[in-house]
């Protein structure tokens, strides 16, 4: 058997020479199970005609050289759904049969440097002598990945006949653009929340600005203390002039009652500052829209407002 490997940045092929001894088995079963493999996740995929294109002529090899020629490949630049998350990359293979033997795609892989990865298992569809046959899958991932790829093409016995092997980088643009962009509202790149959902989290442009209304901030109006309209006017008793209001009476004074004021408290509004960053997670106090219009309030009958974000 001679072998011959050509390996790309972002494709890579493999093309052998079935040995020409090879006995064709047309009775024979196909035994997926005998190759299993061992990523992290695995696809056992039966979706044969539905998602792949039809038989065409060989490319990457002459039609009765008895060669079988595998090109592996990814698309380097990641599609995004959601901005720069929900991401897919295409893994592409496609298998060029120049021998007269049916050859099937049995496994593919696509794995990072720390075994993370997707490993997909067909249903056999065989490529027939002088065709050609592609399968394309999605690779899901938000980040910037360096691949190892390999692709397993069997023979109607199940025996391997090859076992092509390529490297490829993928990038997520979006992302990277985003990281780049925040620098540009003064950001902080991570993940926030309880679920970690990775963004820019800005700085407000009035961030530490009084307010005294949710309606005065780009963010959050977080109340740092109250400001006193009304003085508060302590309870207040007098005797009316001429009386004695304790005691007993006096010949030039009569005994009265007091005449007394009940006082009144203080009415007072909350203050606080703009919150200095635009995303705001767990339990905070916050002074909400609508609480100018409210008016003062008595002091220290008024629950600030809370909210949990995560």
């Amino acid at each position: 058997m001679s072998l011959i490997v050509r390996v790309s940045l972002v494709f890579g092929s493999l093309v052998v020479l079935l040995a020409p001894g090879v006995a064709r088995a047309q009775s024979a079963r196909f035994d997926g199970g005998a190759l299993a493999m061992d990523a992290s996740a695995t696809v056992v995929d039966g979706r044969a005609d539905a998602t792949q294109d039809a038989p065409r002529a060989p490319s990457e090899c002459t039609p009765g050289d008895g060669r079988v020629a595998v090109r592996i490949g990814v698309t380097a630049e990641s599609h995004c759904r959601d901005g720069f998350s929900s991401c897919t990359n295409i893994v592409s293979v496609r298998v060029d049969n120049c021998s007269a033997l049916p050859v099937a795609l049995y496994a593919l892989s696509a794995r990072t440097a720390d075994a993370r990865g997707t490993n997909w298992e067909f249903a056999p569809r065989w490529v027939g002598p002088a065709s050609s046959h592609t399968v394309d899958r999605d690779y899901l991932s938000d980040r910037d990945e360096q691949l190892e790829l390999d692709a397993r093409v069997v023979d109607e016995r199940g025996a391997v006949v090859v076992t092509s092997h390529a490297s490829a980088s993928i990038r997520n643009v979006a992302r990277a653009r985003a990281i780049s962009e925040c620098s540009s509202c003064s950001g902080v790149w991570g993940r926030w929340g309880m679920l970690g959902r990775e963004g820019c989290n800005c700085r407000t442009r009035d961030a530490g600005s009084a307010c005294e209304d949710g309606a005065d901030c780009e963010s959050l109006c977080v109340p740092t203390g109250v400001r006193v309209v009304t003085p508060a006017v302590e309870p207040r008793c007098v005797c009316p002039a001429g009386c004695q209001c304790s005691g007993r009476a006096r010949a030039n004074r009569a005994l009265c009652a007091p005449v007394c004021s009940p006082g009144r408290p203080a009415m007072v509004v909350r203050v606080g500052r703009c919150a200095e960053r635009r995303m705001n997670f767990g339990c905070r106090s916050y002074i909400p829209e609508g609480a100018r219009a409210a008016g003062p309030y008595v002091a220290g009958g008024h629950r600030v407002a809370s909210r949990c974000a995560d």
